[in-house]
Order: C-alpha cells, then sequence, then structure tokens
C-alpha cells in the first residue's frame, strides 16, 4: 500500500518529517515514524504488526525500515520522488502484517490429554489386575514359594 504525503507548509530540504498511525478508534497509536530526514531511511516501508485476540486489534507495532531491494526494482518511481526534493506528493509504502493470539493454551491442552490418557491407561491395568486376583496371586506365589519336595541339607558323618 503506499500512503501519499502531501508537502507539508514551510517544510525544507533537510527537515523531518514523521507520522503516527492510531487504530481501533485512537485506542492503539503507533509511536512517532520517521519518514523524511536525518533519522529517516532513504526509502522508508512502515511495517506495522497489528495482533488480533478473539476478533478484535489488541496491540499494534510499527517501525521504519528500509525499503527491501525487490520492491525498490517494482516500484523505482519512488526511489526517485524521494531523491528529488522538490517532487510532491511523494509516497510511502505500508506493509501490514497480522497476528493472531489464540485465546486457547495449546500446550495445556496436550498436557491435560496426556496425562488423562495416562490414568486411563492406570486405571485399565488396575481393574485388569483385580478381576484376575487369585490366578494373579497364584502366579506370583508359584515362583516365590519354597517348594515341597526340597533337598534335604546333609549332615556330617559322626
Amino acid at each position: 500500500m503506499a500512503i501519499p504525503l502531501p508537502k507539508p507548509l514551510g517544510f525544507q530540504p533537510g527537515d523531518e518529517l514523521k507520522l503516527a498511525f492510531a487504530f481501533d478508534s485512537d485506542r492503539l497509536p503507533t509511536p512517532w515514524l520517521p519518514v523524511l530526514g536525518p533519522r529517516a531511511p532513504p526509502v522508508p516501508l512502515l511495517d506495522v504488526q497489528l495482533t488480533r485476540t478473539g476478533g478484535f486489534v489488541t496491540a499494534v507495532q510499527a517501525a521504519t525500515v528500509p525499503v527491501p531491494e525487490a520492491y525498490l526494482r517494482l516500484h523505482q518511481e519512488l526511489l526517485q520522488e524521494f531523491r528529488n526534493d522538490s517532487h510532491w506528493p511523494k509516497h510511502v509504502l505500508a506493509r501490514y502484517h497480522w497476528r493472531e493470539v489464540s485465546e486457547e493454551d495449546a500446550d495445556a491442552g496436550q498436557y491435560a490429554l496426556t496425562l488423562g490418557g495416562l490414568l486411563l491407561a492406570t486405571a485399565a491395568l488396575a481393574s485388569a489386575a483385580l478381576s484376575q486376583g487369585a490366578p494373579l496371586t497364584a502366579l506370583l506365589a508359584g515362583p516365590l514359594a519354597e517348594p515341597d519336595d526340597a533337598p534335604m541339607p546333609l549332615r556330617k558323618a559322626e
């Protein structure tokens, strides 16, 4: 998007020109962004990131960055406008990014599902062990019990 900038009254080459934006009825303002002057890039690009949560714009971040080379190839007239002090209106490119912030916490949901699965698996194993109580006890008691026909210890002859 290109924003036309009319020449401000009394503007002289070398003066500084800054822009600020406000979103959502002036509730979310941006800082002052240098567009012309010593602190501005040769050809500026306004990079604006809007954060949305649940259908509402909740935050805005903006910065002035140099126009990437790929953009300059597409918009040669911008470079000529900014180099020519007498050419007005000048056009500033603006790039908007949307960032979506989910109200749900995906990691917490994954942990809850994992914990629920472990609890269900433990309950199923405990239920199976209890239903097989007598055979399981006999199975475990068999190898641990002393055999009835164990050899008698040898005595020394007197």
